[in-house]
């Protein structure tokens, strides 16, 4: 049998999008001996990210929902293959999804094989955004039965179904009850803490892992629910770092370094605005260093991935360095890798109104050469000898007395 959920991703930014699909995709879980297992739909695989976000400026659609992510779940006891199962999630995907990219990666790493499946919001064929409901999941719960039906598997009963709405993987639950359990809850917090800017999405990474969590601010601890239905507090997994403390100190610091100026997966404009502000202010840095040398400031001194990064480890340390690291070097990568709209951005005004502001001056500074007025004392008078005889004769009618030269011209 196979159970189909939604998982639930509170922040869309072309970040977490990228985020998503750098998690789903990951070798350690997808790759069988020689066998990636990992499909695009109406997408290659491998640039899925780029193509989303093309698709996306393309029908300037680039706010608000960014993607849908849903699992499609195995029982253990269910006998297939890791290819059937992603040939079957990306039947899923065609017929469910048509007009859409996704993106179906098979993971086969836990005692339940599964497949991701993440959607594009935005439509390649009309620009038509996707919308998604409770009734929308049910439909899809019904396409999924058909398709396992087809493929010779079990399905869960319609009672059962109705019962487990919502409920993530907890309908696979295994026998064993050592601590196996606890080390794999262990490793995958590892794995979703290098994939995660927030709390809300390392939330959402875990329960697509299986994985319910319970965290509130009134709660001492984090709580953890495994596929198996055991649970965990936090201070059982016997390391500091994954305290409550210490998870909210660590996105805390990751909330710092995003918001410190480096956030990568978004591109924007906010550094030039904030010079075009800077410049408008007569006591500002900017102002000041464009009046005394006519360029413009650095826009993000000392902002680099690097040094933000270093400079919070060096304030408070979390236990979760490495993966910080990590996270924060792939967003660099997919920052890079982005494809920029052809737009004239307000940047791009302003420099053109800075452009023309230099080239102003500097036709005020050509005026101000002395230039020689031509007028009738600077006259070549290398005339003529025709029209200077008439020039004598008009003279000599007004009474003007003519000198030795004129005269001399005349003859």
């Amino acid at each position: 049998m196979a159970t189909f959920t939604a998982i639930r991703n509170a922040k869309q930014t072309a970040g977490t999008l990228a985020g998503v699909l750098r998690y789903i995709t990951q070798d350690e879980k997808t790759r069988l001996n020689d066998a990636w297992l990992v499909t695009g739909n109406n997408c290659v695989a491998q640039s899925a990210y780029t193509e989303m976000i093309t698709t996306k400026q393309h029908f300037k659609k680039t706010d608000g929902q960014q993607f849908f992510h849903f699992v499609q779940s195995f029982s253990p006891d269910e006998k297939v293959t890791p290819q059937e199962v992603n040939a079957i999630g990306v039947e899923l995907a065609q017929r469910e999804f048509p007009g859409y990219e996704a993106v179906v990666a098979t993971h086969i790493d836990t005692d339940h094989i599964h497949n991701h499946i993440v959607v594009n919001s935005v439509s390649f064929e009309t620009g038509k955004k996707l919308h998604q409901n409770t009734a929308d999941l049910m439909k899809h719960r019904q396409t999924n039965d058909a398709i396992c039906i087809a493929h010779g598997l079990s399905v869960l009963p319609e009672k059962k179904q109705k019962k487990s709405q919502g409920m993530s993987s907890r309908e696979y639950r295994s026998a064993v009850k050592g601590e196996s359990w606890k080390l794999q809850l262990m490793a995958v917090i590892d794995e979703c803490m290098r994939y995660a800017q927030s709390k809300d999405e390392f939330i959402s990474l875990m329960k697509s892992e299986g994985y319910d969590v319970k965290w509130t601010e009134t709660r001492k601890s984090i709580t953890y629910t495994c596929p198996n239905g055991m649970k965990c507090r936090d201070d059982r997994l016997h390391e500091p770092k994954y305290t409550k403390e210490m998870m909210e100190a660590e996105f805390h610091n990751r909330a710092e370094i995003i918001h410190g100026g480096i956030e990568t997966t978004e591109p924007s404009d906010h550094g030039m605005d904030s010079v075009a502000r800077g410049l408008g202010r007569t006591d500002s840095p900017s102002a000041r260093t464009f009046e005394e040398t006519g360029e413009l400031p650095d826009l993000h001194p000392n902002r680099g991935t690097d040094t933000l990064c270093a400079s919070v480890t060096a304030n408070s340390r979390t236990g979760w360095e490495e993966e910080r690291e990590i996270l924060f070097s792939a967003e660099t990568k997919v920052a890079r890798d982005t494809p920029q709209p052809r737009t004239v951005t307000r940047s791009a005004r302003l420099i053109g109104v800075m452009g023309a502001v230099v080239q102003f001056g500097a036709a005020l500074e050509r005026l101000s050469v002395d230039t020689p007025v031509r007028d009738a004392t600077t006259l070549s008078h290398r005339v003529d000898r025709k029209r200077w005889k008439k020039i004598i004769r008009k003279r000599l009618a007004m009474g003007h007395k003519i000198d030795d030269h004129a005269t001399t011209m005349s003859m």
